[in-house]
């Protein structure tokens, strides 16, 4: 592993490390300021999803240059007109390729996860997308995500970066 991809790693865990203890300091601490949860975790779940859409975009780009297999081709395609259906089928065909089931729900979340943050760095999203979030039970409205959806993103987020690293192991091994 590089220096680099150590570092950024490093800040990444620092930053879900980050946003669980300030979403819990405003729950149980004693602040000069204490907005209301339906104010604050929206914002917690939206910076939630574009960090663990980066973390797992830099680790997925680590494996893909270190396997010795041909993998995430698709993901990684820059012709935009590749929907993200087709680049998350890819990722699950990379992890069977090495041994790993990952489970439809995770992957599937984690597209909403990544629509999530598409709509909230681009601010803009398709019918589709949108359509999409919804199916999985997250808000199309980022100003309605709750607790439920934060836990959840970060169960999706935790697992899907285990399952990646066991990927990577695999391939070693």
């Amino acid at each position: 592993m590089t220096q680099e991809f150590e570092e950024f790693i490093d800040s990444i865990s620092d930053d879900l490390i980050y946003l669980q203890a300030i979403k819990k300091m405003l729950y149980t601490r004693a602040v000069p300021f204490r907005p209301q949860p339906k104010l604050y975790i929206p914002f917690l779940c939206r910076m939630l999803a574009v960090v663990s859409v980066s973390a797992i975009e830099h680790i997925l780009r680590q494996w893909k240059r270190s396997s010795k297999n041909k993998i995430l081709n698709v993901y990684f395609t820059r012709d935009g007109n590749v929907p993200n259906e087709e680049r998350v089928k890819d990722m699950r065909e990379a992890l069977v390729l090495v041994g790993i089931k990952m489970e439809d729900d995770i992957l599937n979340d984690y597209l909403a996860i990544k629509y999530l943050r598409n709509v909230t760095v681009h601010t803009g999203w398709s019918a589709n997308q949108r359509k999409w979030v919804e199916d999985r039970n997250f808000p199309s409205n980022v100003l309605e995500l709750d607790e439920r959806h934060f836990s959840r993103m970060l169960e999706v987020t935790n697992k899907l970066i285990m399952q990646i690293e066991a990927a990577r192991l695999n391939e070693v091994l």
